[in-house]
């Protein structure tokens, strides 16, 4: 019996789609080790090197398969390869080793500096305790890799600034220049966060509800896992959103945004501006990129349009203005992590 051109395709997504998925799986853990493990691990290494040998197999297996593919079929499997490559890419350079800070030492031997922020794990020295948020659970903590984390808060406004950051990490880091800060926001509701710093590295946003999150260029990469009804400015090099639904981001990335198992997203262009922003993508390297609507949904390969996201129509999109709810006070440079807005 002869094989259709239709069933020869349909065939080569069944595999093709079976070892993405085992990429990503990869590619997602990588994300979290090479915030999670020291730069230079010799088991990130080895993973990576694994990670590139099953994405040149999967090039292979694509490239052979082109005779039998519709033209439109060969495009997307090597637009999806051509993501994928970046992504581990940009999990290679920020693995390799850079010039320590020495955190560890400085915890093990606190100094005045570090001993504030460790004893105040959960009240912050910034904190303006309000009637609306002294219940709150917050936390945010600057700990050995350099992530702050930001978790179950609700009503909140949050403000991590240029003199909050670097002032704080300039006094850890013995003066090492531009050090650069990771970020997690994790099960908050209904809060406003921004980001106005040129030290961001990587940002993951889990579990989010109702948020707007206003973020200033990141160095490198941003990840979405499980929000929901959420506004997100984001400027960075790659862009990977999962299992998230009704939310619009407002994106500038370098490559293709990625998008898996999500629905009813709206994409828009960036467009936060502040004091310093034109500086700060500079310093992040994201003057050039220009992405924001060539969206790979990694979970439809149908030559028609993914029905899971959409481009914002003009009228509907909204202004980073729009979403500060109170306007951004002057701070002095003081031993602070991050700022709240009373």
């Amino acid at each position: 019996m002869t094989t259709t051109a239709a069933e020869s395709a349909q065939t080569f997504w069944m595999v093709f789609n079976n070892e993405l998925s085992i990429i990503n799986n990869s590619i997602k853990d990588l994300s979290d080790k090479s915030v999670e493990i020291p730069p230079g691990e010799i088991e990130i290494s080895t993973r990576i090197d694994d990670l590139k040998k099953k994405i040149s197999q999967l090039q292979t297996y694509s490239t052979n398969n082109t005779v039998v593919l519709p033209p439109y079929d060969i495009r997307r499997s090597q637009e999806i390869i051509e993501t994928i490559n970046k992504e581990v890419k940009a999990i290679e350079i920020l693995s390799k080793p850079k010039k320590k800070f020495a955190f560890s030492s400085r915890i093990s031997k606190p100094n005045p500096i570090n001993k504030a922020v460790l004893s105040e794990t959960n009240k912050p020295e910034s904190v303006v305790p309000t009637s609306s948020s002294s219940s709150n659970s917050l936390m945010s903590n600057l700990i050995g890799d350099g992530r702050l984390i930001y978790e179950k808060l609700t009503n909140e406004h949050i403000i991590v600034s240029v003199e909050t950051i670097e002032t704080h990490l300039s006094k850890l880091t013995d003066g090492l220049q531009s050090p650069t800060v990771n970020l997690l926001l994790k099960d908050c509701s209904h809060c406003t966060i921004r980001t106005q710093c040129p030290s961001l590295g990587a940002v993951r946003l889990e579990g989010l509800s109702n948020c707007s999150v206003l973020l200033g260029p990141c160095s490198t990469s941003v990840y979405l896992e499980g929000c929901r009804h959420c506004t997100v400015f984001i400027a960075c090099h790659q862009l990977r959103v999962h299992n998230c639904s009704e939310s619009d981001l407002y994106v500038k990335v370098q490559s293709h945004p990625i998008i898996e198992d999500c629905s009813g997203l709206g994409f828009a262009p960036y467009a936060f501006e502040y004091e310093g922003s034109e500086a700060h993508l500079q310093a992040a390297d994201l003057n050039a990129a220009t992405c924001w609507d060539n969206v790979v949904d990694f979970r439809w390969h149908k030559s028609s349009a993914s029905p899971n996201w959409r481009v914002i129509p003009d009228a509907l999109r909204v202004l980073a203005a729009d979403l500060i709810s109170l306007p951004l006070p002057p701070v002095a440079a003081k031993e602070v992590v991050a700022e709240r807005e009373s």
